[in-house]
């Protein structure tokens, strides 16, 4: 009959290895990069709608600011402002209210603000989520 093997614990084999990785033996395990794409830049958005509408990249850039500004301006003026089938900005006006600090439960008064919203469109929504 054959002699039995010795086996390790969990805290043994846990040793070993932080042993052989002090001493070069192993390696650190590679971390895994992120697989999720990034948004799109401003000067990437230029860049190609530049493209689609044959002008610079500085004038397609100056137009996203401009309607930006535009964006901003009549939000501030009007209390909204719509893209077409994609978003409608809305300034909105909460009402005060009572809440709780959640360290320590406390009840606190919560001041009346302005809020600003971004409200997806439905056909939006329909394109996206199919």
């Amino acid at each position: 009959m054959a002699p039995k093997k010795k086996t390790m614990t969990a805290s043994e084999r846990m040793k070993k290895y932080w042993k052989d990785r002090r001493s070069g033996k192993i390696k650190a395990p590679k971390k895994k990069k992120a697989t999720a794409k990034k948004p799109m830049t401003k000067m990437e958005i230029a860049r190609h709608m530049a493209d689609l509408h044959e002008m610079k990249p500085g004038e397609a850039r100056d137009f996203i600011a401009d309607f930006v500004e535009l964006a901003v301006k009549q939000v501030k003026k009007n209390g909204s402002f719509t893209i077409p089938g994609l978003v409608k900005l809305v300034k909105r006006r909460t009402k005060a209210r009572d809440g709780r600090n959640p360290a320590t439960g406390e009840k606190i008064r919560i001041k009346a603000k302005t809020v600003a919203k971004a409200r997806v469109l439905k056909k939006f929504k329909d394109e996206v989520l199919g």
